[in-house]
């Protein structure tokens, strides 16, 4: 009887460290303690993109779902067709019931893409 409760209670122990990890991991991706809303950033292709404007339509050139949030259960976020010199884009959407909320780079994913950008041009 006393190997089945330790046994018990390791389990416990193991199911509540890695609920706490997961619940620490989404707040340090998606800067909110739960999943009640819109969050105030989100994390796409690897890039930071912070919280903007709600808008009522899709923008045209938001092509393609690029990300779900929550991942692979949730709402659709929508970009562009990637470029092969720019995979990611600069502003993503997230569709939310009554449209849409756009989500542009954080300032130092900015500065990323302005570096690479500038890199890639090629000069006659």
């Amino acid at each position: 009887m006393a190997g089945g409760r330790g046994r018990r209670r390791g389990i416990v122990v193991v199911l509540a460290v890695v609920l706490v990890a997961g619940w620490l991991g989404w707040r340090k991706a998606y800067g909110e303690w739960l999943p009640t809303g819109d969050p105030p950033r989100l994390l796409v292709c690897g890039r930071t993109y912070l919280s903007g404007n709600a808008i009522e339509a899709k923008p045209s050139n938001a092509t393609r779902v690029v990300a779900h949030y929550p991942p692979l259960v949730g709402r659709d976020v929508w970009g562009p067709t990637p470029l092969p010199s720019a995979p990611c884009s600069a502003a993503v959407f997230l569709e939310t019931a009554h449209g849409f909320r756009g989500y542009g780079l954080s300032g130092v994913e900015r500065r990323k893409a302005a570096r690479l950008a500038k890199r890639d041009v090629i000069s006659d």
